[in-house]
């Protein structure tokens, strides 16, 4: 009997023994799964999905510029602004959650250039973005100083126009992403065009430095309407040219008088230092939407495009404030404007544009180097 409980007390022990060697090796086996777990956690985008094509223009400015005829905004047309862009919301899944995001996001897929943002949630909104462009984007966290990351992540931006919030300003807009000579484009963040930016508030001084980096502000009102001077603040190099428009009288583009007022406008984009410019008249349309013709129309926008662009003034307080239908001020001011151009030339407008811009006192030169600063 004794001998049985000898065996029973050495079985148990040894029992014991393996009971306390496998929890000692279970609790190892844990923490070798927990760094181990480091190289499965993973982040993957959920929203937009990879490679998907977004809008960044609103619901109207979108059922203006789909399948464009002119006139198509006479009817959305209300006096009030419709420029406010869509925003892009990235959205990722974690697992597990972390605490804190790093996003970086770039034109280029080895992200140089890009921009950092960081954040607690597993989203990020993006606003001003370009427009036409393919994005690449990354989310990065750091757990117990180790960092993970997510794939390469992509989405598109459709070639919508790139309108522009200046808070204070109305009927804003950048003039690039349009099409432009051999398939190329017009750079996008260069030149800005809109109303007077006498009325800007702090939000919007602070959206031209932060986020526009605007450089040189062109006004082209009468020195009496430009009275107050620069509205960006003593940083930014302010011109003043009374601009011409249309055709016509005194103040158009046919006016002899007006030709050496031309040629001082179009000098200002042909100097590199003064990117990014804004520039404006009162109302952003009749004298802003004649430069704009002819700057769009020496690199090669199309005529389409450029008839878009000024109809869009439509769609805002200061393009509005005469009460006059755009169709009526495309069809009997912008139009016969763009014929007057395309008369200099072979019958493109670009030709024309140039031969026009040469007899106003350009040299070839100048005109090649605004081509150069624009198109891309």
């Amino acid at each position: 009997m004794k001998v049985l409980k000898k065996f029973f007390a050495v079985v148990m022990a040894a029992i014991s023994v393996f009971f306390v060697v496998a929890c000692f090796e279970s609790g190892n086996t844990s923490g070798t799964e927990s760094i181990g777990n480091m190289d499965k956690m993973t982040i993957t985008a959920t929203s937009p999905s990879n490679d998907k094509t977004v809008c960044l223009a609103n619901k109207t400015v979108k059922e203006v510029y789909v399948d464009y005829v002119v006139g198509k905004s006479d009817e959305l047309s209300d006096g009030t602004d419709k420029f406010k862009g869509d925003p892009v919301v990235l959205k990722w899944a974690a697992k597990p959650a972390y605490e804190n995001y790093v996003v970086n996001i770039s034109l280029s897929a080895d992200l140089k250039d890009g921009k950092e943002y960081e954040t607690t949630e597993p989203s990020l909104v993006l606003t001003d973005l370009f427009v036409g462009e393919t994005y690449y984007w990354q989310v990065s966290s750091e757990v117990d100083g180790k960092t993970v990351k997510s794939d390469l992540f992509t989405f598109k931006t459709d070639a919508s126009p790139r309108t522009i919030c200046l808070d204070g300003v109305s009927n804003t807009r950048d003039i690039g992403g349009y099409k432009s000579i051999n398939g190329k484009k017009l750079k996008q963040g260069m030149i800005y065009r809109g109303g007077s930016p006498d009325d800007i508030t702090e939000s919007g001084l602070a959206a031209a430095s932060g986020i526009y980096s605007i450089k040189t502000q062109l006004d082209l009102r009468t020195a009496s309407e430009a009275e107050k001077g620069c509205s960006f603040g003593e940083s930014v190099n302010y011109i003043n040219i009374s601009g011409a428009y249309y055709i016509g009288g005194k103040t158009g583009l046919d006016f002899e008088s007006n030709k050496s007022v031309i040629a001082d406008e179009l000098r200002v984009f042909t100097e590199e230092k003064n990117y990014p410019v804004y520039f404006h008249c009162a109302l952003g349309r009749d004298r802003t939407g004649t430069l704009a013709m002819l700057i769009e129309g020496l690199c090669g926008v199309s005529e389409s495009d450029i008839l878009l662009d000024y109809e869009l003034s439509s769609l805002s307080v200061t393009g509005t404030k005469d009460k006059n239908k755009i169709s009526y001020m495309i069809n009997n001011l912008f139009k016969p404007t763009i014929e007057y151009i395309k008369g200099f030339g072979d019958g493109s407008l670009q030709s024309g544009c140039e031969n026009f811009l040469i007899t106003c006192g350009l040299t070839k030169n100048e005109i090649n180097k605004i081509i150069e600063i624009m198109v891309a």
